[in-house]
């Protein structure tokens, strides 16, 4: 006589969450640059103003790499510095849903890059590069 023999598998193993990101940030460094001229009407001792102003970024990137085994939501905001409310930024991409990492496969690791722009007026007496703001980097 034979009889059939069963087999399950039951697993006891635990896999904990681990969350890991890299983040690489650019210089964060802006130059407000104004450029024309202001032409003097001499009848009315007024300017005519025929200039306009304009941002130029050196390294306004900010990274985020998900090592981790879990999804990871990345939120960009910046906020201004009290006496600098009139800078704005705003990030090109506000949030993103970063995938988990590929089992064996780091170089495959989701990744966003958010460039960071300014708008708004810096007063010509700010001659030296001066923390205007800050940037936060939520993960959830």
């Amino acid at each position: 006589k034979s009889i059939d023999v069963k087999a399950k598998y039951t697993s006891g193993i635990i896999t904990p969450d681990v969350y890991s990101v890299d983040v690489t940030w650019g210089k964060m460094e802006f130059t407000y640059s104004a450029a024309g001229t202001r032409e003097w009407n001499s009848a009315t001792h007024t300017y005519i103003d025929k200039t306009s102003a304009s941002w130029n970024a050196d390294g306004n990137d900010v990274t985020v790499v998900n090592h981790s085994n879990k999804d990871v939501n990345v939120n960009f905001a910046y906020a201004s510095d009290s006496g600098y409310n009139g800078i704005n930024g705003d990030f090109d991409t506000s949030s993103k849903t970063l995938n988990a990492g590929e089992e064996g496969n780091p170089g495959s690791a989701d990744k966003v890059t958010a460039k960071l722009n300014l708008s708004g007026t810096l007063s010509n007496t700010v001659a030296e590069f001066t923390k205007v703001g800050s940037i936060t980097i939520s993960l959830s």
